[in-house]
């Protein structure tokens, strides 16, 4: 039996994630209060949970037209279904990547999951969402070579290549100071755009 896509490996729904960001902003139509409080004690306990919020707060904090005229259609569809869907594939744990040398009495690692969010949410800005990450390497050895693949999302009207720089350098800067992976090359593919046509023309 296969799982529903926009579910968390804990059972909960990222649809309901992202109305629980809606309703703590604000927006109290979003959600309904006691399943707002439900969540809210989920959370608490719950680092599946815990990492995809960080993300979606982080997502809504920089894409603030996405509420926007224009760009209301992208938020209610195709746009966040996929930003959705990627964040809760990016949830599962995957591989653990040492953080230090192997030593008998003491073990250093770190969760794929977790690399994975740390460069999303680091990495995106106010004109650049990463809506999905890949590290491809042998991760056994917490000083191995990586190849990162990043998926991003452009705000209308901003260099693609001086934003594809920057998104390349931000996310070498990020994992070389929090692991001892040698980055070998940053992959990037600008899959769509974000913002409204209001802020390209002002």
């Amino acid at each position: 039996m296969t799982s529903t896509p926009s579910l968390l490996p804990c059972g909960v729904s990222s649809h309901d994630l992202n109305a629980l960001v809606d309703y703590t902003q604000g927006a109290r139509d979003a959600l309904a209060q006691q399943r707002a409080g439900d969540l809210d004690r989920h959370v608490a306990h719950c680092p599946y949970c815990q990492q995809t919020l960080d993300s979606l707060e982080h997502l809504h904090t920089s894409a603030r037209t996405l509420i926007d005229e224009e760009s209301a259609f992208h938020a209610e569809g195709p746009w966040l279904e996929a930003v959705l869907r990627g964040l809760t594939l990016e949830t599962r744990p995957g591989r653990r990547i040492p953080l230090a040398p192997p030593r008998p009495d003491v073990t250093l690692d770190q969760t794929e999951g977790s690399l994975r969010a740390l460069v999303r949410n680091r990495v995106s800005d106010d004109d650049a969402l990463v809506v999905r990450t890949r590290l491809d390497g042998e991760l056994n050895r917490h000083d191995a070579h990586v190849r990162i693949g990043l998926t991003i999302h452009v705000r209308l009207g901003r260099s693609i290549p001086a934003v594809v720089a920057r998104v390349r350098h931000n996310a070498t800067d990020i994992i070389t100071a929090s692991t001892a992976l040698i980055v070998d090359a940053v992959d990037v593919v600008v899959a769509d755009t974000f913002g409204s046509h209001q802020e390209v023309c002002a």
